[in-house]
Parts: structure tokens; C-alpha cells; sequence
């Protein structure tokens, strides 16, 4: 009895290890194309997503079955545009800049100054650090918004979430490893 108990909490264990120790799900392959920015009280823009991969182990090496390391592509940037359609009013251009995201602990981040991103209340604005956390896989994220005190205003935060929809692959053929690696690791 102890004997089928040992062996039926070691199948268990056996079993339920990979999906215990599982890392949070990650795309096998970088953001890449044209995806819809929604985010409440700001107007859609478009981010264009365009990667530059350098291989975690040499792509060349029998060792290397995946170009990644584990938990998703590691060893990617993501260069990164955003536009509205228009540029009228102060919401508009702030939504029109660019960046590098890069993986912080398992989310896509990316972080910009905005020069007009927060209101004085006076009714002038005043920079603010903006910086957008995203994940590939569920398309969403928060994007938080800080300032230190000046023109009147106390140090202050505020995150709201967001959403990305993809809309678009590249124009073009992107390639994602321009660095040519040997068996030994080293590119160039």
C-alpha cells in the first residue's frame, strides 16, 4: 500500500513539475508589424514594431534548437514608432514618439520623456517619464506616467492599462539577425 502510495505521488510529481515550473507564456518569435494603441482618455495611435535579435547560443550549433533562450526571444530589441493620425491637439503629439523596448522581468518595456505629459495647475504642462510595460502575448499592458514636483505640483504616478491589436505585418522583409555567429559564440 505505502508502495503504490510512493509511486502514485511520484507520477504526481513527475507529471505536474513541467506545468509547476513553467515559465509565463512568451512568444517564440519578437512583436513584429503594426498594432492599434488603445488606451481610455487618449487617442489610438499606431505602433510600428521592427526587431533586432542576437542569438542567445550560435544559430550555427547543433546544440541550438531554438534561437531563444528560454521564456521567449531574450535576446531582442524592438525598435519601436508611434502615430496618430493627426497632430492637433497637445494628446495627438504626445502619442508620436519612438523607442527600444526591451524584456524586463518576462513584459516588453519602454520608457520615453514627454515633454507636455502632465497638466500644471496653472493649465501649462510639465515633463513627464512615460513608460509603457506590455506583454506579446495577451496584447496588453499599463503605461505609467511620473513627474517630479515642479510648477506647482507634488511628485506623483498614475498607471492606466492598455491594449494593442495587431493590424499589419511590415512593408518589408525584417531581418531579425544581422549578426552572423560561429560554434563558439562569438558574432559579428
Amino acid at each position: 500500500m505505502v508502495t503504490v502510495i510512493r509511486w502514485l505521488a511520484a507520477a504526481v510529481l513527475f507529471i505536474g513539475a513541467p506545468v509547476g515550473l513553467a515559465s509565463p507564456a512568451a512568444a517564440d518569435q519578437p512583436m513584429e508589424g503594426s498594432y492599434t494603441y488603445s488606451e481610455p482618455g487618449r487617442p489610438q495611435a499606431t505602433w510600428t514594431f521592427s526587431p533586432t535579435c542576437v542569438p542567445v547560443c550560435p544559430v550555427s550549433s547543433p546544440e541550438c534548437t531554438r534561437p531563444f533562450g528560454a521564456g521567449g526571444p531574450s535576446g531582442c530589441t524592438l525598435h519601436m514608432s508611434s502615430a496618430t493620425a493627426a497632430q492637433v491637439n497637445r494628446d495627438e503629439r504626445e502619442m508620436n514618439f519612438g523607442g527600444t523596448a526591451r524584456i524586463v522581468n518576462g513584459m516588453w518595456g519602454l520608457t520615453t520623456p514627454k515633454p507636455e505629459g502632465v497638466q500644471c495647475p496653472d493649465g501649462s504642462y510639465a515633463l513627464s517619464t512615460d513608460t509603457y510595460a506590455f506583454d506579446d502575448a495577451s496584447l496588453s499592458g499599463t503605461h505609467t506616467v511620473t513627474w517630479t514636483p515642479q510648477c506647482g505640483m507634488a511628485a506623483g504616478m498614475t498607471k492606466t492599462p492598455f491594449t494593442l491589436a495587431f493590424i499589419a505585418p511590415l512593408p518589408a522583409p525584417v531581418t531579425r539577425y544581422p549578426l552572423q555567429c560561429n560554434q563558439f559564440g562569438v558574432c559579428r
